[in-house]
Formats: structure tokens, sequence, C-alpha cells
């Protein structure tokens, strides 16, 4: 059903299980009287959102190569078509760059108006269809596409300042939207999360994430094992989504390195909400990003949030937002590299200093600092007036 006050998401990405940042944003649109519909190309179309329309949202599954760009295109094209045509629907919020071609073009040849969004940076992305060559193409679309908004989002305050400048933007309609967690969201004591998780008293590394080989993985396990031998009463935990060779090729990496199976636990693909308790059993995390794109090296990670909100410490690659958060708050390590050596200092650095916990003061300011109910009502006076128009 389509009202006269709802709001079209158009979402390009993974799935929507992946993006709390999008389910945030749909619950607050809901709160404040928005019916919304959604729409995209994503690998898995399944989600837990209560009263949202999904009959545009499609599934790319597990297509590859030339059948995959293909599929894509059709659903693209298929998705300007139907909003050429359906002239009801008046507001798109339209969330990385495939999106944004969809609200741009509908909105040439209608009335439409749209928000732009955007989670990545996509003139640094690395991925097929993005480098080389194609990022000429990319810039110059994404430059028409934030310039034909009604508003442009990024994901923190120093990715808007180098994308102003990368543009030479001189629109002020531009603004940014942190990926941060539900303050409301209730993660229990830390105490009690290692209890449930039958860790008892060891100290707790962790990897939270989708476990994947650019993550630095291979070398935080081989930190740990070094690690170990100084300080048995220990576990590494690697929670999170992984491919069944790559998990086959990490155990036999452990066993390598004279480690019990029982000392790394592999839990699998988690919910959102269990991921975070993970964390919050943890007494250290990790959030390590590689530096071969720019995209990467300007990250904005909703990790360093999430480990606000679950009161861990976390060892960090560098970029501008996480330096700003870790380092001022005395909240972790950052890395300048990602290497066993390197890793292992972090690990005794944050071993040492376990005792001397960040007080529960600090972590209550941060925590509504950077959650999502603050950071919408920062953000709904730039996007309610144009939805409401």
């Amino acid at each position: 059903m389509i009202e006269e006050k709802s709001i079209l998401i158009i979402f390009s990405g993974d799935s929507i299980n992946n993006a709390p940042k999008v389910k945030n944003l749909i619950n607050s649109f809901q709160n404040c009287g928005f019916n919304i519909l959604l729409a995209g190309i994503v690998k898995d179309t399944s989600h837990n959102l209560k009263g949202v329309d999904d009959a545009w949202l499609y599934s790319k599954g597990k297509k590859q190569g030339f059948y995959k760009i293909i599929y894509v295109a059709y659903c693209i094209f298929k998705l300007i078509y139907t909003l050429i045509i359906d002239r009801r629907i008046k507001n798109i919020y339209a969330i990385n760059p495939i999106s944004g071609i969809v609200a741009l073009l509908s909105s040439f040849f209608t009335k439409k108006i749209y928000i732009y969004e955007s989670h990545e940076m996509v003139f640094g992305l690395n991925y097929p269809f993005f480098k080389g060559r194609w990022r000429h193409f990319w810039r110059v679309v994404e430059k028409i596409i934030i310039k034909n908004a009604k508003y442009f989002f990024t994901t923190d305050p120093y990715r808007l300042t180098f994308i102003r400048r990368y543009y030479k933007l001189t629109i002020t309609n531009i603004g940014y939207i942190l990926n941060v967690p539900l303050k409301s969201i209730d993660l229990g004591k830390k105490e009690e999360n290692k209890k449930n998780f039958n860790f008892g008293d060891k100290f707790v590394l962790s990897y939270c994430g989708t476990i994947l080989e650019s993550r630095g993985i291979e070398f935080i396990i081989d930190a740990y094992a070094r690690f170990k031998n100084k300080a048995d009463n220990t576990l590494l935990l690697l929670a999170g989504a992984i491919d069944n060779s790559y998990l086959e090729s990490l155990k036999r990496r452990i066993l390598t390195l004279n480690l019990s199976l029982d000392d790394v636990i592999f839990t699998g693909k988690l919910n959102n909400n269990v991921l975070l308790r993970y964390i919050s059993a943890s007494d250290v995390t990790f959030a390590l990003y590689s530096n071969v794109s720019l995209n990467n090296r300007m990250c904005s990670p909703n990790k360093i949030f999430d480990v606000l909100h679950a009161r861990t410490e976390v060892i960090a690659t560098h970029s501008f937002i996480t330096n700003d958060i870790v380092l001022k708050n005395n909240i972790g390590v950052i890395l300048n590299s990602i290497d066993a050596n390197n890793i292992l200092f972090a690990i005794e650095e944050s071993y040492s200093k376990r005792i001397n916990i960040t007080h529960n003061n600090l972590w209550d300011k941060m925590k509504l600092k950077y959650c999502w109910e603050s950071e919408f009502d920062r953000v709904k006076q730039s996007i309610l007036p144009i939805f409401n128009s």
C-alpha cells in the first residue's frame, strides 16, 4: 500500500540484516509517521522489519560473472521503469551508488525527490568494475547524483571534508550520519556475558564480524599463539560468518602453531545483537582494515562505536574517525601496520592495563554521545522538511 506520507528506501548491498544503520533509519522514519517501502538489489532479501513493503527488493543471490552483471542491470532498469510509471511515490532515500542511479534517473523523468547516502567512497574501492579505468566513470556518476539530490550524507565528518574537496562541491546540503548502535540495546554486564558464553575468568581476545582473508586474521592467530605462551588463561574468539574453505585453512594454521582447536572458538554466522554480546564478553576486540584502498584508509567502522556500547577495548588500524575516538578516550591501541609483531605488542599492552578499567562514567558518556537516538535527532532537521514538503 502506497500512502501519501511514504518513503521509498532503495538499498544496494549484501543484506539488510548486515546493515543495522539502515534498519535504524527505517524504524526512525516509521516513528515519525512515514510508511516505508523497501527496494533495491541485495544478495539476501530476508529481514525482520515490521510494516515494510519489500515487493521491489530483488535478490542477486550467488550469481557471478557476466550473468550477475546482466541480472543487476536488468533489476536496475526494472526499478527505474517501475518508478517512472508509478507516480504515487514521491520521496526516495537512496543508499549507495547503484541505488543513487535509480533515484537520479527516475527523478529526471518525474517529479520525485531523493536524498542520497553513500556508505562507501566509490572512487576508493578496489572491487571489479569500480577500480582502474572504472574510477573516472563512477566519479562522474556519483558527482551528478550528489548535485541533484535534495541532500547528501556520507559516514563521518572526515569523509565529508574529503568528498567535498575531491568533488569540488560548493553546495551546502550535505552532511554525515554515523553508523552507531541504538542506545536502547541492553547488552548486559561483561561478567554476565562471559558466564553465559562459558568463558569463565579467561582473558578474551576477539574478532567479531565477517571473517575475510583481508582482515588480518592469520596475523591475529600468529600473535595469539605467541601471547598464549606468556598468558595461558586466555581465549581467542572469531565470531562471524566464514567460508568453509577459509575455516579449514585457519584450523590447519592453528594446529601448525601448536595451539589446540579449543583455544580458538569459531561461532559461524550471527545476528548483530548476538555479535554485540560477544564483543561485550571480550576484554579486547579487533577492528583491522588493510590500507590497500583509499576507502579502507579513510574507513568509518561501526565496530568502533560498537565497542563503546559493549565497554570493550579495541585494537584498531589507523583512520581519522578511529584515532579521534580511540586515542582521545584511551580505549585501545592504534596499529600503524598489520603484522604479527605489532598485534602481539598491542595485545600485551592491553593485557597489562586490564586492571585499570576505563571508568564507567566515561563509557556512559560516550554511549550517550555515539548512539542512534542522538544521531537521528541531529540529522532529522535536515531530512524531515524535505519529505514533509
